[in-house]
């Protein structure tokens, strides 16, 4: 049974454990803080539940829900779905929010935004910088580290170093729209 609040990924793919981390950690790095919580499943506290959905057509779907303590509004969604667009794992793949319909049956994430111009650049380099961090901090753990080249041998990596001594042919900024990260700026500041 999924906790009465939750964001949950839903694939057709087997997630690999790498990939259900990120999902994990990209909900408790962007979802409001003490949102994320730890719920009682099959006899332990767990952070993340997973479930198999059998579809109509015999096909299955894994479905990893993030207990929440409460609902999450349109735009702490969209950033958390924005950031896994960016960054999440090479297949297909559906979010689905406890929240995601009202009493009308309208979609809970849907809202219009048009951002200053100045603004969504500042917007864009802010979740830019978000993501490669992250990036950053997988490479490390992996065994990477700065080199001059890349190397895969050596593992070496030009881009390995903090966003503000990026050059700026290895910044990379997301082509997003106004409305997928205005949360993602009043939460993270600029």
């Amino acid at each position: 049974m999924k906790p009465q609040h939750y964001i949950a990924m839903i694939t057709k793919d087997s997630l690999d454990s790498a990939s259900q981390k990120m999902w994990y950690d990209t909900v408790k790095e962007l979802a409001p803080e003490g949102t994320v919580r730890t719920i009682p499943h099959e006899g332990k506290q767990t952070a993340m539940i997973e479930f198999t959905i059998n579809m109509p057509d015999g096909d299955t779907m894994q479905s990893l829900a993030v207990p929440l303590s409460r609902d999450l509004d349109s735009g702490e969604g969209e950033v958390i779905v924005t950031a896994m667009e960016m960054m999440g794992p090479d297949i297909d793949w559906e979010i689905e929010a406890s929240n995601l319909y009202d009493d009308t049956g309208v979609p809970g994430f849907d809202f219009e935004f048009t951002a200053d111009p100045e603004e969504l650049e500042e917007m864009k380099n802010t979740v830019g910088k978000f993501v490669h961090s992250r990036w950053v901090e997988s490479k490390t753990t992996e065994g990477w580290r700065y080199g001059p080249l890349v190397d895969q041998k050596e593992r070496t990596h030009p881009a390995l170093r903090p966003w503000e001594q990026l050059p700026k042919e290895y910044r990379r900024t997301p082509d997003i729209q106004d409305r997928d990260i205005v949360d993602f700026l009043i939460k993270y500041g600029r």
